[in-house]
């Protein structure tokens, strides 16, 4: 499971942070970077070892133009469920705060099966 948190530097100063438990010595971030969310793509799939079989999900860590910051931090899988990844991004997309992005991702869960994980 991977580390999320965030720290409060001051008043409206904020940093969310995530490490991603991969065993391999090196990993290429794919960025978002979009009028609306600037964000790191998570993984739906991948290999230990080889990037050749990676494949690339929603976003795993980001912020939008409201100020609402989300990260997940994969818990346990399930075969035919969606990526978490997806609801982070879902969350970003259409929330404003933090009660809407709540709402998005209620409303997706109600819809379709997805992996298990903690959301921050």
């Amino acid at each position: 499971m991977c580390t999320i948190g965030i720290l409060r530097f001051g008043s409206d100063e904020y940093v969310l942070f995530k490490n991603k438990d991969f065993a391999r010595n090196e990993f290429d971030d794919r960025l978002v970077l979009d009028r609306d969310v600037f964000g790191v793509r998570g993984l739906s799939t991948w290999d230990g070892t080889d990037q050749a079989s990676d494949v690339f999900s929603g976003i795993s860590l980001g912020a939008n133009e409201h100020g609402l910051f989300c990260t997940d931090a994969n818990v346990r899988g399930a075969v035919g469920h969606a990526n978490y990844d997806e609801l982070t991004e879902i969350a970003l997309r259409e929330g404003r705060g933090v009660e809407s992005g709540i709402a998005a991702i209620r409303d997706a869960v109600t819809n379709r099966p997805y992996l298990w994980a903690n959301l921050v």
